[in-house]
């Protein structure tokens, strides 16, 4: 059984190695091997994390942060990582991960690499959603790289150029090997 437990208490209680392996394997694929940025637990100060675990195995993660500018908390969280494992993708886990991100973070925004072959279509199927928690996209693409979405909060709020903005600001984590 996969549980879900939740830190608002930074990295204190995650395992970073478990954690680091976890994410590297998700977004890495055929030929292409990724490796999280080494200063990226100094860097990244996580509003929280939600970790789905089974058999102390962590097989995905939500890492949250706070948009923070140079006036301070901009109104909206900022979905820095969501990882699932290869094993257990299309199993539930990132929607699990989602709801709970929902559940904790009124507005919100992420992005996604355009060559992530699992992400766009998950977000997508998402933004297609008529359950009142479903995402939205900006019409026209704004990054070659990026594809941006966020939640009704940012829309309701007002937010969304501010949390494009944001979100395509947001140094790569993540290198190729």
């Amino acid at each position: 059984m996969i549980k879900y437990p939740m830190s608002e208490d930074g990295w204190n209680w995650v395992d970073k190695k478990k954690l680091t392996d976890l994410i590297e394997d998700a977004f890495s694929s055929d030929g292409c091997e990724r490796k999280l940025v080494d200063d990226f637990f100094d860097a990244v100060d996580p509003k929280y994390v939600v970790i789905a675990e089974e058999d102390e195995r962590y097989v995905g993660a939500a890492i949250v942060q706070e948009a923070i500018g140079e006036d301070g908390y901009l109104g909206f969280d900022y979905v820095n990582k969501l990882a699932v494992s290869k094993d257990k993708r299309n199993n539930g886990v990132a929607k699990n991960l989602m709801e709970k991100i929902h559940q904790n973070s009124k507005a919100y925004v992420l992005r996604a690499d355009l060559q992530n072959e699992y992400a766009i279509p998950f977000y997508d199927r998402l933004a297609n959603a008529s359950n009142g928690k479903c995402l939205y996209t900006p019409k026209d693409p704004v990054s070659d790289k990026w594809k941006v979405y966020f939640n009704i909060g940012v829309v309701t709020d007002r937010l969304t150029d501010k949390a494009v903005e944001y979100a395509l600001k947001q140094p790569v984590s993540l290198l190729k090997k």
